[in-house]
């Protein structure tokens, strides 16, 4: 019986192509070598450090960092934008004050790759657009839209017209510097309002207001074992998705789903027509950072999955960049599920077994063989920053 599975096994290996003999029994020094050489990468890539960010380059025009805070521009911002931007601002906007002084302001900062939205709100509401932080081997250079003085009341006042999640906050702020006797007071309400059970009384959820919600809180992936899309939002505070899934509801978009852990809320859908109808409607109204991944999603069918998939990933940035499987992991990965189905239809004890050994030596196998690719992709990236300008900081 035991020859018979060891039999069974090895010919099961051997009729999977694609994997290597060798690979497939990497020994415990092997696995070690690797881990620690990851480790090494990974220690390597926190002390790259790029050189401060002097322009930023936003659709084939080059901005010179600082950009001086302006007033508001002669034209207030239509309702639609209006609404888009406070969605935004819910999203990844800030109202802040400081305790000493007692002056607000209003802020948002985003990676570079996202500085249209941060230009589109200098020009929409005026503020100015300054570097936060350089970029380093692990994080993309940011940057930060922020308004103060009277520029900030004027915005505030603006932005507070829309019933939001923050528009108590920024009704504060439209009230400019606080007096010292209600500057506690005051910053124990603006740290109450930033709570993830806080709840307001009116919000007022449009498409305009989802587009920019989803703009600061959304995300755009092309699945990797079959042509399909998921779309997400996550947020810890779960009242704003709650509303945000009756609008689509509403909208015949019945397909979406709202989960809650208890300490993130996840508003999530993985219908390839849902998402599609869902990611139009907020093209439509304004959807802008996500744009170039929206347009994507929406061309996906069987014979450009690959091509799309890939293209939406670089788009997405770094997050999660090197969890992501490559063309390799998708193959091994899709021949496990392949496995696993045919272990749950089988009824045969001795076939099952069988199936569960190929199975666990194939996911061995999967699992170095991604610690591998990890490898490689992180050497990739190392090189790449330091022939960009990047530099290593000592220990």
């Amino acid at each position: 019986m035991v020859f018979f599975r060891k039999l069974y096994l090895i010919a099961s290996i051997v009729f999977i192509g694609y994997f290597s003999w060798q690979r497939c029994f990497a020994t415990a020094s092997e696995w070690k070598r690797w881990q620690r050489r990851c480790d090494r990468l990974t220690k390597l890539q926190q002390r790259i450090t790029f050189p401060p960010l002097k322009s930023i380059a936003v659709e084939g025009v080059t901005h010179t960092l600082p950009l001086k805070a302006v007033g508001p521009p002669e034209r207030n911002p239509t309702q639609e934008e209006l609404e888009y931007l406070v969605g935004f601002f819910d999203g990844d906007g800030c109202v802040t004050m400081k305790s000493q002084s007692g002056e607000i302001f209003l802020r948002i900062t985003q990676s570079m790759d996202s500085a249209q939205i941060l230009l589109l709100f200098r020009d929409k509401l005026g503020g100015g657009v300054s570097k936060k932080a350089s970029g380093t081997g692990k994080t993309r250079a940011t940057l930060r839209w922020q308004v103060s003085g009277s520029k900030m009341r004027h915005v505030a006042a603006l932005l507070a017209r829309i019933p939001s999640m923050k528009q108590a906050q920024l009704k504060i702020a439209a009230g400019g510097k606080i007096a010292r006797p209600h500057r506690e007071r005051i910053r124990e309400q603006l740290f109450q309002m930033k709570q993830k059970d806080h709840i307001v009384k009116q919000l007022k959820c449009t498409w305009s207001y989802f587009a920019g919600f989803f703009d600061a809180k959304g995300s755009v992936t092309a699945k990797a074992l079959s042509v399909a899309l998921e779309l997400q939002v996550t947020q810890p505070n779960p009242f704003v998705l709650e509303r945000l899934l009756r609008l689509l509801h509403d909208g015949k978009l019945d397909l979406w789903r709202l989960q809650n852990d208890g300490n993130c809320a996840t508003l999530s859908c993985t219908d390839l027509a849902t998402s599609k109808q869902t990611l139009k409607r907020l093209l439509d109204h304004g959807l802008l950072v996500k744009q170039k991944q929206a347009k994507l999603a929406l061309s996906l069918n069987a014979a450009n999955h690959k091509k799309v998939r890939e293209a939406i990933m670089e788009l997405n940035g770094w997050q999660k960049k090197y969890n992501r499987l490559d063309e390799e992991g998708v193959r091994r990965a899709k021949e496990l599920k392949s496995l696993q189905r045919k272990m749950r239809k089988t009824s045969c004890t001795m076939e099952q077994e069988q199936l569960q050994d190929t199975i666990q030596v194939l996911r061995e196998e999967h699992v170095f063989q991604r610690l591998v690719s990890k490898c490689h992709l992180m050497r990739k990236d190392i090189r790449k920053m330091l022939s960009e300008g990047a530099f290593v900081s000592p220990p």
